[in-house]
């Protein structure tokens, strides 16, 4: 849910920023792009630091995805954006791999 969440959110507000800030289509492409290298980054992160109680870890994960998501709302420009979503995408590698196992 959380992945799909974060893959709508993205399609959904692409044209208001555009509009908003002024920029252009292409700029876009980082942002929306941002979110699978961190992922994978934070998945690989999370086998290394397997804990024995995979819950709290999970817990964890999904909240950082809700408070870095909720921030994208309050960023100013395209950068902290783009930081916000990598940060977001490093959250969901920690989810994913409980979730897949």
């Amino acid at each position: 849910m959380a992945d799909g969440f974060d893959l709508l959110n993205a399609s959904i507000a692409g044209p208001a920023l555009i509009k908003q800030w002024g920029i252009d289509h292409a700029s876009l492409g980082p942002y929306s792009a941002r979110v699978w290298p961190a992922s994978s980054l934070g998945a690989v992160l999370r086998l290394f630091g397997r804990p024995v109680r995979p819950a709290p870890c999970h817990y964890c994960s999904l909240f950082f995805i809700g408070v870095t998501t909720l921030a994208c709302a309050w960023a100013t420009d395209l950068q902290q954006l783009l930081w916000l979503r990598f940060l977001s995408g490093l959250g969901l590698g920690g989810v994913l791999p409980n979730v897949i196992a």
